[in-house]
């Protein structure tokens, strides 16, 4: 049985000892549930026209020439000449024509960049092709990482075969296929990529939302230069 000095003396340090069990309860509670968003920004690169025109050039319905940036941890990140990042509608492809949100991620950015230097070789200036290894099958991979397999929509990732399982589509293919050819054998530069950019791996320091060290340059692109006349 407690004396009444312990008891007192008990009651004088249970103010003190709750507020300390609340605080660890709050960290605890911060550490385990901190979320960041995933957000995709859509770009059509054809400006409208595929929407006009592909139905009486291929028979069926495109609705836009897909280009896609994966927001997170204030940038935006993106498949060009090699991976890249700026802030949040400010890369070459303009302002995005829709805004997708992905969904929350409790995996931290230096998790993020971890998992990008893994891929940094699948996605190099020279393994850049318009359809089968772009910029949507980059954001897919991104977003599939970050929530856990949740993808990107499959509207966005099945476009090339989309526009291309047609009649019509079928004749266009060995073409597309030579002019990606004949770029890249001419200026050096894939689709996207930024000039002189020097490393095929551009982040952003880990920790500094918001503040971009990428150095956006003109760059040359295969959608009808339509990046550089948004500028």
């Amino acid at each position: 049985m407690l004396s009444e000095e312990t008891f007192e003396e008990i009651q004088k340090i249970m103010p003190l000892v709750v507020l300390l069990m609340e605080l660890c309860l709050l960290v605890h509670r911060n550490t385990m549930s901190e979320e960041y968003d995933v957000v995709l920004y859509l770009y059509d690169m054809s400006q409208g026209m595929a929407k006009m025109m592909s139905l009486p050039l291929l028979g069926k319905q495109i609705d836009g020439i897909w280009h896609t940036g994966l927001i997170a941890y204030g940038y935006e990140y993106y498949y060009g000449g090699g991976i890249q990042a700026s802030r949040p509608g400010q890369s070459m492809a303009g302002r995005p024509t829709q805004i997708i949100p992905l969904g929350r991620t409790r995996k931290t950015q230096a998790d993020f960049h971890a998992f990008l230097r893994t891929q940094a070789n699948n996605f190099t200036p020279d393994k850049y092709n318009l359809l089968t290894n772009n910029c949507n099958n980059f954001t897919s991979t991104c977003s599939r990482f970050l929530l856990d397999g949740f993808d990107i929509p499959s509207h966005i990732l099945t476009l090339p075969q989309d526009a291309l399982s047609t009649p019509m589509g079928q004749m266009f293919r060995p073409m597309l296929e030579q002019m990606q050819g004949v770029a890249a054998a001419n200026s050096g530069v894939m689709p996207w990529q930024e000039r002189d950019a020097g490393s095929s791996l551009w982040l952003p320091p880990v920790g500094r939302e918001g503040i971009s060290t990428v150095r956006l340059q003109p760059s040359s692109c295969l959608c009808m230069r339509s990046c550089a006349l948004r500028r």
